[in-house]
């Protein structure tokens, strides 16, 4: 009985560990132990030494209650809870109470321990003194050994029970504090119980036991003794024993680098490691003289060298005693470097300890500063591959030594030559360069041919940061000149059409443009190119138009006013039927506001009135809908819905989403979508507009679409702003959105349809997903950001499926962009699938992008494998598993069991978790060979049979160790995606 209060204790740290770490896979089963007994004081003694005065008091004091506990008061919470049953009585005799309450007594004084070797010696007197007596209670040969490897298996158990409990791990840190997490816990420990088949547990239900009631026993004497205190102390201790950081701490950083810091937790017995990303946690620096956390993040700021320990807390509980994890850091002084003497640094030597043997890649970022102040910087990131024997030579510039920048242009910062002779073709790193001015109007540039060059760059702090792929005399210049020859002509003037072209030159590089039409700015966003139409206008009406250039460091320039007439609108003849004129302007009040329609430029403007929305809000169980009704004899082309802040902070504070509908278009903002900095401001509004691009700018775009792709949409541009006076600045959304585009059903296939996003930088159509409605001719798919967005029918085909009975399907999925070929023509159905090949093909219907930056638990996968991003990524989420040998086996044939445990895994993982709890047996019953599926892919097939994504090879037959062919693949990975 003794066992219980340990038991308990043992369970519920580790499971609260694990939730803090990360939600693992579920381990293999291990032989039971031979020393029960020293496994537990192996495992206790580092959270002994974990646990600070103030900790050993606590646990002290709970010790001394239990001490000096009435015999009486424990009896009671025994009988009242059950425990004196006719098998007790039987095997006890009449003084089962008294019996157990001893044990009790002295198994709770074992619980509140503080040092191993006490541990160890009551764990042995208790099992001198009440052994024959446990082996007497449970009978059937079963010994207090079996009861503590109970205990044991109890904690190999928790990391499946929690795979299945928790979806969101980071939310769980997050927004639970201690009690809440050990309420939770409680329930998670007793399903972790159940699923333990042991003598231990048999044996105490045939005295009319559970595992219920010993939990209510151990949780009514620490009540009674007000032992949680000591319980959370403990906890405390369990905690910071295990975590430690994933990053190589015993690698230096330079002063005035930042580094980000993340733990792992080691879960005891086992050879995996948990991971917790860092930026769930706050931190804090001992001393902050020599480095310091940027606002309680993860992120660490070096000031000066030495050694500094670093504590990492649960968010919800920052005081000094309640740290999770500590560390030690440390802070190397910046490299010396002088004006005119090179520096140089042998990086194989100098990082040799981030650098990945088998591949001689940087396993993490590795940061180098130079000069007293740190104030060059050089970056390289995690994979950067390091030639053999690389070196780098830094050598600081006097500034009046070498090329002076142009006119209004002036050295404002230091100047630095870096060379890189084995540097590898295609490899980025970052440099940092401190400037010498307070003014923003900074940036990095570079001598190319005596000439300077911009490169891209950005603030952190007063260190000017680039990213480079090569090296040469490096410097930060200031730049407060306006842009130069800002010019700006008309193209095609049509009746309700203008093109205008334009033009400027500036060193640092123009930005973008804005358009001003008649003194108001037309456009929501920079045009970045040189060429706009401005559409929607009136016929024979003449305009004011004028550009205004921006360089890469927002100085500005206005061109000439430039003024143009549209045409005459055409006419039709007497009697005939000629166009229809949209005139006048008219404004409707609804339940949320106002809608503004102007039919003569075919533009609609939502205005949303925060008191009704309040309203709405409050009223509307479901997201609350702002739908602009618009006359049938109206052409949109362009439309905004203008939002106060209030609105999406009500919102925000509700949970409620926001949908937008205007034309055909719908945008679905989740709660929490516009960042609560940008909502700060209440006299704030958030513009959700787009405009529906012409035939002629549309062709700009679609003209060149791929065989096979037909455009089904108009192409819109959308664009999400915030609006104060006269600044207006875009929004990325904070969380996915919903975009609803209506499409046009004529000669298309419904079924090959998605939403492609234009990518300028590559000049051309990306899919991004799509869910059709075709009573309603939509298509629905889920963004991140907003752009030019069309609906576009892809219509793919190969040689060798022509007749397949899979053809449809496959077609399908190619037109998805989740099935592709193994050349341009054929698709070899018959093929059989490998494991890495089905890892790519269900991140590819999921949706998900692969992170290289995944950590790698498999020894047979190598980073130039073509498939590691996929793997490591799959393993990352949960999709996938390895073999007992740490391996994946990645060019094994994939078989219906793996296929199907990767489906079910899939089907969770996209919130459709399929319960068969109990009814495994009866649903593959209709299978003969079911009895040779493995017993731990029984439930994956289960689940993967009844949701429809996995049939019989044959109507009786499942074939668990088939190897599934390419075109079965794809028809089950179809199934999913229409599933989920």
């Amino acid at each position: 009985m003794r066992i219980k209060g340990l038991w308990s204790y043992l369970a519920v740290v580790v499971c609260l560990s694990l939730v803090l770490a990360g939600i693992p896979a579920v381990p293999h089963a291990a032989a039971s132990s031979s020393d029960p007994v020293g496994e537990l004081v192996e495992r206790l003694q580092p959270v002994y030494n974990c646990l600070d005065d103030g900790d050993k008091a606590v646990i002290q004091e709970a010790k001394n209650e239990i001490a000096g506990l009435d015999k009486n008061v424990i009896e009671g919470i025994i009988a009242s809870n059950g425990l004196i049953t006719q098998a007790v009585t039987s095997r006890l005799g009449d003084n089962a109470v008294s019996t157990l309450a001893e044990m009790l007594k002295e198994a709770a004084a074992i619980q509140y321990s503080t040092d191993a070797g006490e541990l160890q010696n009551r764990l042995q007197a208790f099992r001198s003194t009440w052994g024959s007596t446990v082996s007497n209670l449970l009978g059937e040969g079963v010994t207090l050994d079996d009861a503590w490897q109970f205990v044991i298996d109890t904690e190999r158990a928790m990391p499946g029970v929690l795979k299945n409990n928790l979806t969101d791990l980071s939310g769980f840190i997050r927004d639970k504090n201690y009690n809440e997490v050990l309420e939770a816990f409680e329930q998670y420990l007793r399903q972790a119980a159940l699923s333990v088949q042991s003598p231990f547990r048999y044996s105490i239900e045939q005295l009319g036991w559970s595992v219920e009631k010993l939990v209510n026993v151990k949780d009514a004497l620490r009540d009674t003794v007000d032992g949680k205190a000591a319980e959370q102390a403990l906890l405390k201790g369990y905690i910071r024993s295990v975590t430690v950081p994933q990053e190589n701490t015993s690698v230096p950083i330079y002063a005035g680098s930042t580094k980000a810091y993340n733990l792992k937790v080691q879960v005891p017995g086992g050879s995996t490691t948990f991971n917790i990303p860092g930026s769930v946690l706050k931190w804090k620096s001992l001393d902050t003289s020599i480095a310091d956390f940027d606002n309680y993040s993860n992120i660490l700021r070096a000031k000066a060298g030495g050694t500094v320990k670093v504590r990492a807390f649960h968010p919800g509980n920052m005081a000094d005693n309640a740290w999770l994890a500590e560390f030690t850091v440390t802070v190397q002084p910046p490299i010396p470097v002088t004006i005119g003497t090179p520096v140089e640094v042998n990086l194989g030597t100098q990082l040799s300890d981030l650098v990945d043997p088998s591949s001689g890649e940087l396993k993490e970022p590795a940061t180098l500063t130079f000069g007293d102040d740190a104030s060059i910087q050089i970056v390289l990131p995690a994979g950067f591959k390091l030639p053999a024997d690389a070196k780098l030579t830094v050598e600081k510039k006097d500034a009046n030594s070498v090329q002076p920048p142009p006119s209004g242009v002036a050295i404002s910062g230091e100047v630095v030559d870096i060379s890189f002779p084995k540097m590898p073709a295609g490899q980025k790193v970052t440099i940092g360069l401190k400037r010498k001015t307070d003014t923003d109007k900074v940036a990095i540039f570079y001598l190319n041919n005596n000439k300077w060059e911009y490169q891209p760059s950005w603030l952190d702090g007063d260190i000017v940061k680039a990213e480079v792929e090569h090296f040469s005399t490096y410097a930060v210049l200031q730049d407060t000149t306006p842009p130069a020859n800002v010019t700006l002509t008309k193209g095609n003037v049509t009746s309700s059409s203008v093109v205008l072209n334009f033009s400027a030159t500036d060193i640092s590089g123009i930005k973008g443009y804005d358009i001003i039409r008649n003194n108001n700015k037309i456009n929501a966003q920079l045009i970045t190119g040189n060429t706009y139409t401005d559409t929607g206008l009136s016929a024979s009406t003449t305009y004011t138009y004028k550009v205004i250039a921006y360089d890469n460091l927002e100085n500005t320039a206005a061109s000439p006013e430039l003024i143009v007439t549209t045409s005459a609108a055409s006419g039709g003849g007497g009697g005939g039927g000629g166009g229809t004129s949209q005139t006048g302007k008219s404004t409707t009040t609804t339940d949320f506001g106002q809608v503004t329609v102007d039919k003569s430029t075919g533009s609609v403007t939502t205005t949303i009135d925060a008191a009704k929305a309040a309203e709405l809000i409050a009223q509307t169980s479901g997201p609350v809908v702002f739908k602009a009704d618009i006359p049938a004899d109206v052409t949109v082309k362009t439309a905004t819905v203008e939002l106060p802040a209030a609105v999406f902070t009500k919102a925000a504070e509700a949970g409620k989403a926001l949908s937008l509908e205007v034309a055909g278009v719908k945008a679905l903002l989740p709660a929490g979508v516009i960042p609560p900095e940008i909502l700060a401001d209440p006299e704030t509004k958030i513009n959700f507009a787009f405009q529906v691009l012409d035939e002629a700018e549309a062709r700009a775009f679609t003209g060149g679409l791929p065989a096979g792709m037909r455009q089904a949409a108009d192409v819109i541009e959308i664009d999400l702003y915030s609006v104060k006076g006269d600044d207006q600045q875009a929004v990325t959304p904070a969380k996915p959105v919903t975009l609803t585009l209506t499409y046009r059903p004529q000669g298309v296939d419904a079924d090959k349809l998605g939403i492609y996003r234009y990518n300028v930088a590559a000049g051309a159509w990306e899919y991004r997903g799509g869910r059709v409605d075709k009573t309603t001719n939509t298509i629905s798919a889920v963004l991140n950001s907003f752009s030019k967005y069309t609906v576009l029918a892809y219509d793919k085909t190969f040689s060798d499926i022509q007749g397949h009975w899979a053809q449809r399907d496959i077609e399908i999925m190619a037109a998805r962009h989740v099935a592709a070929g193994i050349t341009t023509s054929e698709f070899n159905p018959e093929g059989q699938v490998t494991r890495a090949e089905f890892t790519a093909f269900l991140l590819r219907a999921l949706g998900i992008s692969e992170d290289r930056t995944a950590a790698n638990p498999f020894t047979d996968i190598q980073p130039d494998d073509w498939y590691y991003g996929a793997v490591v990524t799959a393993s990352r989420t949960g999709l996938v598993a390895g073999y007992e040998d740490s391996s994946f086996r990645p060019d094994r044939a994939i078989s219906r069991q793996e296929m199907a445990a990767m489906l079910s895994r899939a089907l969770a993982y996209a919130g459709r978790k399929v319960d068969v709890t109990g009814r495994m047996d009866d649903i593959l019953s209709r299978f003969s060979d079911s009895g040779s599926i493995a017993a731990w892919a029984r439930e994956s097939a289960a689940v993967a049979v009844e949701s429809g994504l996995i049939v019989g090879r044959t109507a009786t037959t499942f074939v668990p160790l088939g190897n599934a062919t390419r075109a079965e693949t794809v028809v089950m990975l179809k199934r999913l995606q229409d599933r989920i």
